[in-house]
């Protein structure tokens, strides 16, 4: 078995032999042994561990996650090297999206504003978030959840529909041969760069759209939007809520701008991935430390209904109710670091103990199965009144 001093494997990765040593204190990697002068000795399983460590850090992981994570590795180099590719595309998808966001606050030049470059680092946030947590539903959930909301739509032929806050668009983007022919739909979000990507797929795609359908793509506040009266059939807003100054007259303004017997869509939440994930770490701590936010998603919904009934005569609730499967402990590790903020700071608190209960936690029950649910109220305008002759 090859053996190395920390220096020679400082120059096989490229990095410094301080570098090793402050791994070693802080037990990313561990010597194998020592030379007769003290010096530590590694081995080429050190060698593999520092270049996950490098490949993990260029993803975007701090330490704290990366100890976690390299604790959860038993796979053989391709799979590890398979996976850390797959981190490195979508670091590359997300760069690109900030590179296009501080394009836009060049563009702008007011760099005196901070109440800009605050929401900038918000945004920044938000993306690399969301397009973590997309991952994990997109590999792990046992449905499809954009065309089951695509089919609550009920759209006709011939329909105009406004979906604010349209982010990605995955929505339409999910089920772009099925828009309706003649359809027109309008994609609005606060953020352009967000949009740039809707538009370039729009671009190329085209040519697979219904015939007489248009997609048109606008760079507004929902809240500050002109909307033009009795104008839409159907009106999108999902997980919108959260992020209005004043939902409740955002929806009167909705509602105005739907012609008579049209509907809003609003998509929330319904938090019950929020229970298995507390259970799980309930499990392991004794108690949870997810129910004020538990309390806080109840309360939001609250909101969320009264507000609709004080605007719309009929609402009506449907709910997708979808299953993720985790059979490997590093995937179930990475959602609960990067859903909830509470969470992710409760597992490093209780550090390597609560990875290896996650190992066991895995091992003994097989794929472990968290529910999560979409709740879509589908909000009616009333008909027009007609006399009778």
């Amino acid at each position: 078995m090859k053996q190395y001093t920390a220096g020679t494997l400082a120059d096989l990765a490229g990095v410094s032999a301080r570098t090793i040593r402050y791994y070693d204190q802080k037990g990313l990697l561990r010597p194998v042994g020592y030379t007769e002068s003290g010096y530590r000795l590694f081995d080429d399983g050190a060698l593999l561990k520092l270049q996950q460590i490098t490949m993990l850090k260029f993803a975007g992981f701090s330490l704290e996650d990366i100890q976690g994570l390299l604790l959860m590795e038993d796979r053989a180099i391709p799979e590890i090297l398979e996976d850390q590719r797959q981190l490195l595309l979508e670091r590359r998808d997300r760069i690109d999206e900030v590179i296009a966001l501080l394009d836009d606050v060049l563009a702008e030049g007011s760099f005196d504003d901070l109440a800009q470059l605050t929401e900038s680092m918000k945004l920044i946030r938000r993306v690399n978030h969301s397009g973590r947590v997309y991952r994990y539903y997109d590999q792990h959930e046992t449905e499809k959840l954009y065309p089951w909301e695509f089919d609550q739509l009920d759209l006709k032929p011939g329909m105009h529909t406004l979906d604010l806050g349209c982010g990605y668009a995955l929505l339409w983007r999910q089920s772009w041969q099925r828009i309706p022919e003649q359809s027109q739909i309008t994609l609005v979000d606060i953020y352009g760069q967000l949009l740039d990507q809707v538009r370039g797929f729009v671009s190329e795609h085209a040519d697979q759209l219904s015939p007489g359908t248009r997609v048109l793509l606008k760079e507004a506040d929902a809240e500050t939007l002109a909307l033009p009266r009795e104008q839409y059939d159907r009106c999108v807003m999902a997980y919108l809520w959260k992020y209005c100054k004043d939902p409740q007259a955002l929806l009167g303004r909705v509602h105005a701008s739907l012609k008579p017997g049209g509907m809003l869509c609003l998509v929330s939440g319904g938090g019950h991935i929020l229970d298995d994930l507390d259970a799980i770490y309930q499990d392991f701590a004794g108690q949870g430390c997810l129910e004020p936010r538990k309390q806080q998603v109840r309360s939001d919904l609250a909101e969320i209904e009264g507000a609709l009934g004080r605007v719309f005569p009929r609402v009506e609730l449907v709910t997708f109710d979808n299953e993720l499967s985790f059979d490997h402990p590093l995937e179930l590790y990475r959602l609960m670091m990067d859903s909830y903020d509470d969470l992710s700071a409760a597992i490093r608190a209780q550090g390597v103990g609560f990875v290896n209960f996650l190992r066991r936690y895995v091992a003994e029950r097989g794929p472990v199965t968290l529910h999560s649910q979409v709740r879509m109220y589908r909000c009616y305008k009333e008909e027009a009144f007609h006399d009778n002759p």
